[in-house]
């Protein structure tokens, strides 16, 4: 090549190499800078004749500058296109002695006296600094998050992740994203990603069909996963959020059962108090003309025994019939309103007493000598005219079922130690079977026991008792042996807790 000729090449390439954005610098075989460009004068501090003939070492922080002769060895013997920075930190060294993360392209040029590389220097202080927000925008965030390249490789992952799946930082990051799905979703899982990266646009995934993710201990959970395309240096990868559904799934199921519930609760009531209604008015017409004609036949003086008997017959039934109604309609009428129950304070010392005068006139028809224990000062919140029914069907049931001359006796107590106050009524009756106590409280349930004064029983009154007790926050029990009597009680807090 002529002078000329040699002269415009230098010219050329000067021109390239200082409109090239990045530093550039030149070095020989010899390990010396024999050019830069005004980027790299910029970037370093120095200026071209502080730079060419120096060692290139100069631009290399002290504590690397002993391995990298060999190094530049190295590289002689197999020179080829490099690029380094890629996966570990390269560090340069400015003229005031500050240091800054680098990226560096190699460049081998074979030249008339030897061979020269041409390297390309990029200063990645901003690119680390986003990509250090990026990760902390990423560790702050309350979801699991998971960066994916193309590959299927895991490159990030937040602590809120490493809490879901259970796995460590180090045995999630370079393992494939298979690892966190199902086995049965793990093989086109792939096929799912590649068509993610053919056309990478927000999107979340879970609503309208069931997703699922895989602990380290093997366990699956139902997952909501919103996926965001990111463009990096190394290419495009997505940034996975990942939730547990778990919660919401239970509370949604939770949810539909109770509504499910509750329509079938409404329909059951509905369907009850329909039929108990068209009942209800026939029994009574039937009872009320059972009792004309038994009072008609009562005094005529033809009647025959047999046709007051049938008389009688018809009319215990029918009355009978008339009270199991309206005891379901009163039990599905507590029930059904037990959203709307509104607590009041109750004297229940008060109430007792009252009981216990009101309940004198029938315990004296049967010779029932009835006592009373009952502390004064005891008042309870809770529904005055529910209360008063469910201690006085206790007090009733006991007179019924108490044999002719023996005694009944009231309590009413407090138990502090509880935060409780006990209702009982103890009785000298027949007792109860431990087959009587397991369902002396249930709906329609007949027990051993009998009425000792020809009383009727519709077997719903203590179930009514348990209701009303329950919507008050308190518990009813029963403490019997057979042939012993009886002791029936219902406790009730002094504070109800909504």
């Amino acid at each position: 090549m002529d002078p000329k000729g040699h002269k415009l090449t230098e010219i050329t390439f000067n021109l390239i190499v200082d409109s090239s954005p990045s530093a550039v610098v030149l070095v020989n075989e010899q390990g010396r800078i024999a050019y830069v460009n005004r980027q790299c004068e910029t970037l370093f501090g120095y200026s071209a004749p502080e730079l060419i003939g120096k060692p290139v070492e100069m631009l290399i922080p002290e504590r690397f500058k002993g391995g990298h002769a060999a190094l530049r060895m190295d590289y002689s013997k197999l020179p080829s296109l490099r690029r380094m920075g890629a996966g570990r930190e390269l560090t340069a060294l400015r003229q005031d002695g500050t240091e800054f993360p680098v990226e560096i392209g190699l460049n081998p040029m074979v030249l008339a006296d030897g061979s020269w590389v041409l390297a390309t220097i990029i200063d990645i202080t901003k690119r680390q600094q986003a990509e250090a927000r990026f990760r902390q925008v990423v560790d702050s965030a309350p979801n699991a998050m998971i960066l994916v390249d193309k590959a299927g490789f895991i490159t990030l992952v937040n602590q809120q992740a490493i809490v879901l799946f259970g796995y460590s930082k180090e045995e999630m990051l370079g393992h494939r994203v298979e690892m966190l799905l199902p086995i049965t979703t793990q093989s086109f899982h792939g096929a799912l990603r590649d068509s993610f990266f053919a056309k990478p646009q927000t999107r979340f995934m879970g609503v309208g069909r069931d997703l699922a993710a895989r602990r380290k201990d093997g366990t699956e959970f139902p997952v909501e996963v919103g996926l965001n395309p990111i463009q990096t240096e190394d290419g495009m990868v997505a940034l996975a959020s990942i939730v547990d559904i778990t919660t919401r799934r239970q509370n949604e199921e939770l949810r539909s059962k109770k509504e499910a519930a509750e329509a079938a609760y409404k329909a059951k009531g509905d369907l009850l108090a329909i039929a108990s209604h068209d009942l209800k008015n026939p029994l009574a017409a039937i009872t009320g003309l059972a009792e004309i004609m038994l009072e008609m036949k009562k005094v005529e003086p033809a009647a025959s025994g047999q046709d007051l008997e049938f008389l009688q017959n018809i009319y215990d039934a029918s009355k009978h019939m008339s009270e199991v109604i309206m005891g379901i309609l009163e039990s599905e009428g507590i029930e059904q309103q037990a959203l709307t129950f509104d607590a009041q304070s109750v004297d229940l010392s008060a109430l007792c007493a009252e009981l216990v005068r009101f309940s004198e006139a029938p315990a004296q028809q049967k010779n029932i000598r009835l006592l009373s224990n009952i502390e004064s000062g005891i008042e309870v919140p809770g529904n005055k005219t529910r209360l008063r029914e469910a201690l006085e069907n206790y007090v009733s049931n006991a007179i019924k079922y108490s044999p002719l001359g023996k005694t009944v006796e009231v309590r009413l107590v407090a138990l502090p130690e509880q935060n409780m106050v006990e209702f009982g009524v103890k009785d000298e009756g027949q007792g109860l079977t431990e087959d009587d106590k397991t369902k002396v409280f249930g709906k329609f349930r007949k027990l051993s026991a009998r009425p000792t004064g020809g009383e009727s029983s519709t077997g719903l009154g203590l179930s009514i008792v348990k209701t009303i007790i329950e919507l008050h926050k308190g518990t009813v029990g029963c403490e019997s042996q057979a042939g012993e009597g009886a002791y029936f009680w219902a406790r009730l807090p002094h504070t109800i807790n909504s």
